[in-house]
């Protein structure tokens, strides 16, 4: 008990470090330069709220690490309560009504490249998918955490900045299709699924 009560004292009216937006131009931390892929997630204005790496294991399973900037200066392995969707920037000039949702940020990015092409590769596939160009007049969005996580995101966003149509894309199972009823009843906005089992 003296030594509990020591650590009280110790610790009493000190301030731990909380976490904080990062610069919109900051880098990747530099524990990811190894991933397969990594994503910053930010807010409209473009200051990251978080950042998230994905590693491909050998025998195909993924290991996926998030990261927030702290209000020490340091990185650390952390995620908000409620994260944003990855995307977000896409609505700062609310010139689109209409937002495709995904599991993860790397669907998310697919779409959008598909809409935005960069390259002349990118652009031939492009030109023979037939929804690239509802993606390049729509926001493409994804949520992180997994399917047990997506009602969770912070999706009042989509309404502030004027999301008015919301199309939800789950990935090829079960799981997938019940995440996207959690997120149309989150959301509260008018959406259908996208049946991807075919």
């Amino acid at each position: 008990e003296a030594e509990q009560a020591a650590i009280k004292a110790e610790l009493h009216g000190k301030e731990f470090p909380k976490a904080v937006l990062a610069p919109q131009h900051s880098h990747f931390p530099a524990d990811t330069d190894t991933a397969t892929s990594r994503w910053a997630f930010r807010l409209p204005d473009g200051q990251i709220q978080f950042w998230e790496a994905m590693w491909r294991k050998e025998d195909g399973s993924k290991i996926f690490v998030r990261y927030q900037l702290f209000s020490d200066g340091h990185v650390h392995k952390d995620q908000p309560e409620n994260p944003v969707p990855w995307g977000l920037e896409q609505l700062a000039s609310r010139e689109k009504s209409t937002a495709y949702i995904f599991e993860g940020a790397k669907a998310a990015e697919a779409a959008y490249r598909l809409g935005n092409p960069s390259g002349r590769a990118e652009r031939e596939l492009a030109d023979s998918h037939p929804w690239a160009l509802d993606f390049r007049y729509a926001a493409c969005l994804g949520f992180t955490g997994g399917i047990y996580a997506a009602k969770n995101t912070d999706w009042s966003w989509l309404r502030k900045f004027g999301i008015t149509d919301v199309v939800l894309v789950p990935d090829c199972d079960s799981g997938g299709r019940d995440a996207m009823f959690d997120v149309a009843d989150v959301i509260d906005l008018p959406s259908r699924i996208f049946n991807t089992s075919h």
